[in-house]
């Protein structure tokens, strides 16, 4: 079972984290690992990887309604490519872009 549940949006864009029952994790030292890093690597892979993450979107369904529901691939694409618009990284790669938004979201429990 993931860890972690990160929110992202593509329109605005942000991710934010918090954990499965919606705490805050601004001080789990796992999450302070990812932000204390210059780069997103090895502090967020530790957390895709051994910790889990759940990555979720709020959109509209097939009814017009909004609903909180798992992102798709294409979805986390499109978040890491409005997020890091400057970069030459290849998003379409999953567990890339996974490590960039747990960077981004882990960046935003410090502000």
């Amino acid at each position: 079972m993931p860890r972690y549940i990160i929110e992202i949006s593509p329109l605005e864009p942000r991710a934010s984290i918090c954990g499965m029952e919606g705490q805050d994790v601004s001080q789990d030292p796992d999450i302070m690992d990812c932000r204390a890093g210059g780069d997103c690597e090895p502090a967020c892979e530790y957390v895709r990887d051994q910790l889990g993450v759940e990555f979720r979107i709020v959109a509209r369904n097939v009814s017009g309604e909004y609903e909180n529901r798992l992102a798709t691939d294409a979805e986390m694409q499109a978040t890491c490519e409005a997020i890091y618009f400057e970069s030459e990284t290849d998003f379409t790669d999953r567990d890339t872009c996974a490590t960039y938004l747990i960077w981004e979201a882990s960046q935003e429990t410090g502000e």
